[in-house]
């Protein structure tokens, strides 16, 4: 059974994944103010149940601050620098909190759901991206939702998806592509192919923002859950990124 205030940390977790997915950040920013404030009430009960932050510190924490880290480094080569710390701001600030909460208060053997609904999601954002890459334009955008970046973006063949922003759009499927090792590890038959189609929809998303960054770190996370795997398909991976990156190339260069 789950007790009322783990149902409530689950809750929180489920909405914060629709929200930053489904909800571009100009909606985001009407309600900054209450989601920031929530947040930092959310992270105050925390420190406060763990009678201090010494837990943000502990050594399995390092690969968090090595992502966080690595974040910082692709604003500092994005295109719109600007936008891009905003971007950092909005997302991967909840995200930091979101995780200590996780990994703090949750048991990892009841949340498999969480990265079920991730990992759904990230198909979703990037099947809607896909479809924005090949008829080069967004009803999103230009229909619901204004986007200052659209014209620049769209006219550039980079996929905003939901996200407004190529260099979002990659830093969140980034973030999901993850998710799907794990989830393709526990399945097994038409499941299992199931998911992989999956994650080989979240990779194509991933490919088509054109955010390098988002690249690199993509293929960080893969040859480290390969080295952990003691699975043998180094040269595979780097064979196929070559590949991948050579087609999104030539499908930009298109008239």
């Amino acid at each position: 059974m789950i007790n009322g205030m783990k149902a409530f940390f689950y809750f929180v977790f489920i909405v914060f994944i629709l929200w930053i997915s489904f909800f571009p950040q100009s909606v985001h920013g009407h309600y900054a103010v209450y989601s920031k404030t929530f947040l930092a009430l959310l992270f105050l009960i925390l420190l406060i149940h763990k009678r201090g932050a010494k837990f943000l510190f502990y050594r399995d924490n390092i690969f968090l601050w090595l992502f966080l880290g690595w974040q910082v480094f692709s604003v500092l080569f994005a295109h719109d620098k600007q936008a891009a710390w905003q971007r950092f701001g909005d997302f991967i600030i909840p995200f930091i909190v979101l995780y200590f909460v996780f990994k703090e208060e949750l048991d990892f053997n009841k949340t498999r759901f969480i990265f079920f609904a991730l990992f759904f999601s990230g198909i979703v954002v990037s099947t809607i991206g896909i479809l924005e890459f090949i008829f080069n334009r967004s009803i999103i955008y230009e229909h619901f939702i204004k986007n200052v970046f659209y014209a620049q973006y769209i006219r550039e063949s980079r996929m905003m998806s939901t996200m407004m922003h190529p260099v979002v759009a990659g830093t969140y499927l980034m973030t999901c592509l993850p998710v799907s090792y794990y989830i393709i590890g526990g399945l097994k038959g038409k499941k299992r192919l199931f998911a992989l189609l999956g994650a080989a929809i979240i990779t194509e998303g991933l490919i088509l923002t054109f955010t390098r960054m988002s690249w690199l770190g993509a293929l960080i996370a893969a040859i480290m859950y390969i080295s952990r795997k003691n699975i043998k398909l180094f040269q595979i991976l780097i064979i196929s990124c070559f590949i991948c990156a050579s087609l999104a190339m030539t499908i930009k260069a298109r008239p």
